[in-house]
Order: structure tokens, then C-alpha cells, then sequence
């Protein structure tokens, strides 16, 4: 066996307890945090099941006040009217709001966004009672498809994107 033969199997003989060192290192304090919590585990099968939180301690967890205090939470711009709104967050978040009339007849629409993604759009949140299906969608647009109707129908589109 030569040196290069020898390094070889050194390494990959290791590997895993080097990178189990390295994890529990550097993930020591949250493990530790879950270890009082744990009612079961498996170790090759990777399952675990924890205890649920004390309810004194989900208690003193205010979800609006740590939102408020939150510097991505913080709108930099906003418009809004009737049919159409817009905030833009510090972190780059963008959400739209359109409100559409589809008129009886129709069966898709393409959409301009009043305001243009500055990247790209990452979701599109249909509300009311019109099933409406995205088909594509843009930096600035999208294109919508709905059931056939005789009656005006009104839909709210809200569009995040960064």
C-alpha cells in the first residue's frame, strides 16, 4: 500500500465523524434546546418526536409585536385606490393587490401589473368564488384563464414578488 493508497482511506474513513464533530460544534445550543422536548426518537430511520412547546412559554410569544419590530416589515411605498394597491417593503417585498370585473363571455385575460416586479413575481393568491387558473406569468404580467359565465364576476388578484 502506497502513501497516496493510505491518504485515501485515512479520508474516507474520516469524513463522517469529522463532519458529526462539526455539527455538533456548531449546532450544539439548538440540539441542546431540543433534547429536554424529545419524547422518542430513531436513529437510522431519522425519526423524532417532539413534545409540544409549554403553553406559558407560547403564551409570551406576541407574533403582531415581533412583526412590528422587524426591519423587513417596514414599507418604504404604498398606493391604493378601488381596484388596484401596492406596498413595497425594506427587504425588496413587493404585494399587489387587482381587483378585476370578468366580464360574461370571457375566458382569460392578460394581465398588466401596474407596477412591474422589480425581479420577478413568487406567487399569485386568487380571491373569490371564480376558479381561476394562472397560466404564465412575467416580470410584469400574467395570463389568467376562467369557466365560461353569463354573469359579470369580480375577482382580487395578490401578487408578491421581489
Amino acid at each position: 500500500m502506497g502513501w497516496l493508497e493510505f491518504i485515501e482511506k485515512a479520508i474516507s474513513h474520516l469524513v463522517w465523524p469529522i463532519i458529526a464533530l462539526t455539527f455538533i460544534t456548531v449546532f450544539r445550543k439548538p440540539v441542546a434546546d431540543l433534547i429536554p422536548r424529545l419524547k422518542s426518537a430513531k436513529l437510522l430511520g431519522l425519526e423524532a418526536v417532539l413534545a409540544d412547546l409549554p403553553p406559558k412559554l407560547v403564551e409570551h410569544l406576541d407574533v403582531k409585536k415581533l412583526g412590528a419590530e422587524s426591519p423587513a416589515a417596514r414599507v418604504i411605498s404604498s398606493y391604493s385606490n378601488e381596484r388596484f394597491g401596492f406596498k413595497l417593503y425594506s427587504n425588496g417585498l413587493m404585494v399587489q393587490r387587482l381587483t378585476l370585473a370578468l366580464q360574461p363571455g370571457q375566458t382569460s385575460a392578460e394581465l398588466l401589473f401596474p407596477v412591474a416586479m422589480i425581479n420577478e413575481p413568487t406567487s399569485i393568491q386568487v380571491l373569490g368564488v371564480v376558479n381561476v387558473n394562472v397560466e404564465s406569468w412575467r416580470q410584469g404580467s400574467c395570463k389568467i384563464t376562467f369557466p365560461l359565465s353569463s354573469d359579470i364576476r369580480s375577482v382580487e388578484l395578490v401578487i408578491t414578488g421581489v
